[in-house]
């Protein structure tokens, strides 16, 4: 789990083994946003790419990290590997 300066906290549940992630290329990525309470726990936020949490279908995000993006989610993402 690794907390970013804005307050945005990222939990890899399956690490890359490759290539640092880059502003210049499109990823696509799983994701289900949640939100963090004072006790730890976690709220749904309402929205997934996983249809065990909630999607019509399980359908990966495809992005470009810095291009549409909240800041935080961005800072995020370029602290993963591929």
């Amino acid at each position: 789990v690794l907390t970013m300066a804005q307050g945005v906290v990222v939990e890899t549940i399956s690490p890359g083994t490759g290539s640092p992630v880059t502003t210049k290329n499109s990823y696509k990525s799983m994701v289900t946003l949640y939100i963090e309470n004072d006790d730890g726990s976690k709220t749904f936020s309402g929205w997934s790419t996983r249809k065990s949490d909630g999607a019509q279908a399980d359908s990966p995000f495809e992005f470009q990290p810095g291009k549409g993006l909240i800041a935080g989610w961005t800072e995020g993402v370029l602290k993963m590997k591929e």
